[in-house]
């Protein structure tokens, strides 16, 4: 959208120029019609002075006709009075004519009087337009730095919440490993337990296996020596037996070594990474109503344009016409 309207300023401003030579062109024909006008009346007004200057003259030879009418034949002065009578009101259609070309010197005066108007009106839209022009590229320019502030404020939130979501999964990873880990090692402690309780019960049935033995032995079936032998056989199995109990014992505290982290610490920091995601999603949302009110001021930019653009149609339509009012003046 920023590309399309630098693309339509640049058009624009493209409009306004050639708008603008048009109306220098239109101004150079104007005054030199203006121009062409002024010499016409200039002639018209020497011809009009000479035209007087015949008048006075000629009023002056039927003065001296007159004067002469005592003393020339009636038949001359006549023939002469006709032929003044006759020039008189020639020199009388010439002096309508001259006035006639006066007022339409004056009408042409009047229309290009007009004409510089229309054009000063003119010159005043195309001014009033290149403000304009100006304040919309003072307008994007600043739209543009917002956007670009945005982007950079977006930017960093955007890596930040990126960091944090894979914070977060592998945050929930190890807290599914730590899960499954735990149902391992319950699994396992509880498989140790069922050992432990089959060695007790075997403990106990050798508990009164040595009962049984111990009352055979006082018995008086046995001799001393033999009573000595079984009871010697009889401890070295206890202690191996004990020996194995202590093996699987400490191989079971070596697989099931506590965890490094514990359960509540996870919980924590997933906690805190959850509001930290909560808080970078509110600014982000800010940051999308900020875009929404550039694009709100983006198609009021595209709305001023529009109305430029009505304004160069005019423009072009005022130069379709100027042949027709030229032709029209002249």
């Amino acid at each position: 959208r920023e590309r399309e309207l630098s693309g339509r300023v640049a058009d624009l401003e493209a409009k306004i120029a050639g708008a603008r030579e048009e109306a220098a062109k239109a101004q150079a024909a104007t005054e030199e019609r203006a121009s062409q006008l002024q010499r016409v009346l200039d002639e018209k007004a020497a011809a009009a002075a000479d035209a007087d200057t015949r008048v006075k003259t000629l009023e002056r030879m039927v003065r001296e006709a007159e004067e002469r009418w005592a003393t020339v034949e009636h038949a001359e002065v006549t023939d002469q009075q006709r032929q003044l009578t006759a020039k008189l009101k020639e020199l009388e259609q010439r002096r309508g004519t001259l006035k006639e070309a006066k007022a339409d010197s004056q009408k042409a005066t009047e229309e290009c009087e007009r004409l510089r108007r229309e054009e000063a009106l003119v010159r005043d839209e195309e001014s009033r337009d290149h403000r304009h022009k100006m304040d919309l590229e003072d307008a994007l320019e600043r739209g543009k730095k917002d956007l670009r502030n945005l982007r950079a404020e977006i930017d960093p939130i955007q890596r930040e919440l990126d960091v944090n979501s894979e914070e977060l999964k592998r945050l929930r990873e190890r807290r599914a490993n730590a899960d499954a880990l735990g149902a391992e090692q319950q699994k396992q402690l509880d498989e140790l337990r069922e050992d432990y309780r089959t060695v007790e019960v075997r403990k106990r049935e050798r508990e009164a296996e040595l009962l049984d033995l111990r009352r055979k032995l006082n018995s008086k079936d046995f001799s001393a020596a033999e009573q000595l032998d079984e009871l010697q056989r009889l401890r070295a199995e206890e202690m191996q037996r004990r020996g194995e109990i202590e093996e699987a014992l400490e191989a079971a505290r070596r697989e099931f070594a506590p965890l490094p982290v514990t359960e509540e610490a996870l919980r924590a920091e997933l906690a805190g990474l959850q509001k930290s995601v909560a808080d970078g999603t509110e600014r982000v949302g800010a940051l999308r109503d900020a875009i929404d009110q550039i694009k709100i001021s983006d198609e009021l930019l595209r709305a001023d344009v529009a109305v430029l653009e009505d304004d160069l149609n005019d423009m072009r339509r005022l130069r379709e016409e100027w042949p027709q009012r030229e032709a029209e003046m002249s």
